[in-house]
């Protein structure tokens, strides 16, 4: 079964769809990361090649935590005495990007010989999930609890160090489990009182701060924005319509990042970055492991599969062909879920893991590049209990993935957003070394528990989509400009924070910024 027939089992997403009112007709750069062969695509979306198996199932390998910082949305389970067992990894299952130039009868002659069987494809980059059971025979197991510290010998993580040594496979990991960017402030809001001002509407101060508001009169053509969330409820300050089929859940995450994008200017509530919007809404089911509850208990909120996801954003790239910039917000949480820095002493086999991933996550850059699209990224919320925070790079495999990108091709079809506060520094939360820096800090938006409600969130989440709506502007109102151009407008404000990345500023990158 290929991913494009799993859309509505893939679970927890964040991301954001865009489409523009102005399509560049301007040439389109490729990337120098291969993709697969036209022969090889074929196969793997064949019946034999996509495998015999829909979503993964809820096996898991999961890790004891009995600590997090102040800011997870486990801390008062595990103040009060409770160890949590969160999700790590499928139990069996290797993720496995292939060399391009491999065939079908070559493809199934080396997994015959490792002992694998294809579960599931992504053909798109040419990857294949594979279940590991037959070759670790005794060592395969229904479900598992380990430490961290423990996990670089387990029997699947050995597996995939010796299967990453067959030159026909250029990327091997285990199936890990990525969640969104969650701190307690990301989840529960902290609500707007009604107050005068909001029933002449109120613009918040990430809006100025970004100087949306000194382009809005340039923008005269309307704007159409797709967005993937974990849920979705009407607002009034909302136009919205259904961009897949099935029920949306009332969850504040989905329509407080629509609202930053494109709360209506109507004289009422508050004013989004774009005008004339439009929100294209769509959820996936939310699939979660351990039995845990969406909002809460003991495991992460929102859980997927990496290849789950990967496969969902290749499925959209393809299903929305106008969509030129997505916005995501998952990956590991190591501190949050797991209070694990990952570049200590001792945790060599988590930086292998998030490389590995990076690399596949590259070649989804590099099919999003042949399309002209580009994807905007959360640097995550890894940093407020850390001495140095955490480079962003480690945060997920879409950070890394771009980051090898700009090494390979010397630019990324990217964007790697930090969060600041209105007092023009990093928020404590956020990671660094990313490519711009947003507002992310106590963020005014729409809310999903009632049709007028208004709150405040918190974290790397709600400036990533500022980021991106200042990237739809700028290639909507300046369509002479190549993708290339319009990244590096983005990037390029005067302006820092913490005297190293830029502060976004819409009015430069649309008026000022020169080609």
């Amino acid at each position: 079964m290929t991913t494009r027939n799993k859309l509505k089992n893939i679970a927890a997403l964040s991301f954001i769809l865009t489409a523009i009112p102005v399509v560049s007709a301007q040439p389109v750069e490729e990337s120098s990361i291969p993709l697969p062969s036209a022969e090889q695509r074929t196969y793997l979306e064949s019946r034999e090649g996509s495998g015999t198996r829909g979503p993964s199932p809820v096996v898991s390998t999961t890790v004891e935590i009995s600590k997090v910082p102040p800011d997870s949305i486990f801390f008062d389970e595990i103040k009060s005495g409770k160890a949590i067992h969160q999700p790590l990894q499928s139990a069996n299952e290797l993720l496995i990007l292939l060399d391009p130039k491999l065939t079908g009868k070559e493809i199934r002659a080396t997994l015959d010989v490792h002992q694998l069987d294809v579960i599931n494809s992504i053909p798109q980059i040419g990857a294949i999930v594979v279940d590991a059971s037959r070759r670790l025979g005794a060592a395969a197991v229904t479900s598992s609890t380990s430490s961290l510290s423990k996990m670089k010998d387990a029997p699947l993580d050995v597996l995939a160090r010796d299967l990453a040594k067959d030159a026909r496979f250029l990327s091997v990991t285990p199936n890990s489990l990525i969640s969104s960017f969650a701190l307690k402030s990301a989840v529960t809001p902290t609500f707007a009182l009604p107050t005068p001002d909001m029933a002449t509407e109120r613009v918040d101060w990430g809006i100025m701060d970004s100087r949306f508001d000194k382009v809005w009169p340039l923008m005269t053509a309307p704007f159409v924005v797709g967005v993937i969330d974990s849920g979705f409820a009407p607002h009034e300050d909302l136009d919205t319509r259904a961009g897949l089929s099935g029920a949306l859940k009332p969850i504040d995450h989905g329509n407080h990042v629509s609202g930053i994008m494109c709360a209506k200017h109507n004289g009422i509530g508050i004013k989004g970055g774009l005008k004339s919007c439009t929100v294209v809404q769509a959820s996936a089911s939310t699939m979660l492991t351990g039995g845990a509850a969406p909002e809460g208990g003991r495991t992460s909120r929102f859980v997927t599969h990496f290849s789950e996801y990967v496969g969902t954003v290749l499925d959209f790239m393809e299903a929305n062909p106008t969509v030129r910039v997505i916005n995501i917000s998952l990956g590991y949480n190591w501190m949050p879920n797991f209070n694990i820095d990952p570049r200590t002493q001792g945790s060599e086999q988590i930086r292998d893991v998030v490389k590995n991933q990076g690399r596949i996550f590259a070649s989804v850059l590099a099919y999003a590049k042949r399309r002209d699209i580009a994807l905007v990224m959360a640097a995550g919320n890894d940093s407020s209990a850390l001495n140095q925070p955490l480079e962003a790079q480690w945060a997920s495999p879409f950070n890394y993935g771009a980051m090898l990108m700009a090494e390979k091709d010397g630019w990324a079809n990217a964007l790697i957003v930090q969060a600041h506060g209105p007092d023009n520094r990093r928020a404590a939360f956020s990671n660094i070394s990313g490519d711009v820096s947003c507002p992310g800090v106590d963020v005014l938006s729409t809310l999903a528990s009632g049709t007028g409600e208004y709150g405040e969130l918190t974290g790397t989440s709600m400036a990533s989509p500022y980021c991106a709506a200042g990237l739809v502007a700028v290639l909507g109102l300046r369509p002479e400009l190549k993708l290339r151009e319009a990244i590096a407008c983005i990037k390029g404000g005067s302006e820092k924070i913490d005297g190293s990345v830029a502060k976004l500023n819409v009015q430069h990158a649309v008026s000022e910024c020169k080609k």
